[in-house]
């Protein structure tokens, strides 16, 4: 290519293939949910106008018709684990192969006792036990206890009383939040949108990486069918592992609500498989949970996901 002579082991390649290579291992990836390095969109631009449908070559990836990981040189033993069980989620154990430089112990499937505080979550830990938050637990004693209270109050069909609560409580202690994410519940149970949009935008501001904050926008982004927002929102990492490498435990109501946008959002784009795993995981974890009720419905319903690729394209 442009008259560089091809080096040891390398061969040269018409443009419009390394368009259709490139290109093809990018969507293979997403389709695992690996998203490209952030410099891809930028880097891709070197293509111009080339056509990858130019090429008749047929790409294939992965080995012998399943992803093969490998693990680089700079990465961790815990790096590789997370890369191995987040591909175990979604393809399966033996729906994968791998290469690390460490060993890797055997994933189990995730089990849920209906009875059980805890459920095993392969590398991290779904707890339904409250999460400790620095920022909540430097409260006193009486403040987390009616931080709950109103917590409680939303949820059972009493949002307009809680909010003149949740919002002192704003004004009080805005470093904490939770209050914020209840009172966006609330606004949102009461219709009033405008000023639920307010709150979410003081929240992105305030808590840019706090789990709700990006499950609450990307909500938002689906329920006006800005569907292609959702992977902008959460940087194209569709696993609670990637999106927070650091953490090793989530609350029981984090992963039903992830679980829930995830799924929505690859029925939406017509990724129905996807979207199915995401709903087995979640009746793994809570199938009475309205959250799972109701992406069970949506995935019944046929004519969604193409409702919102039409509203998305203009129609």
């Amino acid at each position: 290519m442009g008259g560089v002579p091809a080096a040891r082991g390398l061969e040269k390649i018409h443009p419009s293939c390394l368009r259709k290579l490139v290109e093809g291992a990018v969507a293979y990836a997403r389709d695992l949910g690996l998203p490209p390095h952030a410099d891809y969109a930028r880097a891709a631009q070197l293509f111009g106008t080339i056509e990858a449908a130019a090429c008749p070559v047929r790409y294939t990836y992965g080995h012998d018709g399943k992803p093969f990981y490998v693990s680089g040189p700079n990465d961790t033993p815990a790096q590789s684990k997370r890369m191995v069980n987040m591909l175990t989620r979604r393809l399966g154990a033996d729906g994968f192969h791998f290469m690390t430089a460490t060993d890797i112990p055997a994933v189990a499937a995730t089990t849920a006792d209906e009875n059980a505080d805890r459920v095993a979550a392969w590398s991290y830990e779904i707890t339904r036990d409250p999460i400790p938050e620095p920022e909540f637990e430097r409260l006193p004693d009486d403040v987390q206890a009616r931080i709950n209270e109103l917590h409680d109050e939303v949820q059972q069909a009493k949002p307009r009383r809680a909010v003149p609560a949740l919002r002192a409580l704003i004004e009080q202690h805005p470093e904490v939040p939770t209050p914020y994410n209840f009172l966006y519940v609330a606004y949102c149970k009461l219709g009033e949108h405008a000023e639920a949009s307010r709150v979410l935008q003081q929240t992105r501001e305030r808590f840019p990486d706090y789990l709700f904050g990006h499950i609450s926008l990307a909500n938002e982004c689906l329920m006006r069918g800005e569907t292609e927002k959702v992977a902008e929102i959460f940087g194209g990492k569709f696993d609670l592992e990637l999106l927070y490498p650091d953490r090793e435990r989530f609350h029981i109501s984090e992963a039903l609500a992830f679980q829930a946008i995830v799924a929505r959002y690859h029925h939406a784009l017509g990724d129905r498989e996807q979207a199915q795993r995401s709903y087995d995981l979640m009746c793994q974890l809570d199938p009475a949970s309205p959250l799972t009720r109701d992406v069970k419905r949506r995935l019944r319903s046929p004519g969604l996901g193409t409702w919102l690729r039409n509203k998305l394209q203009g129609r």
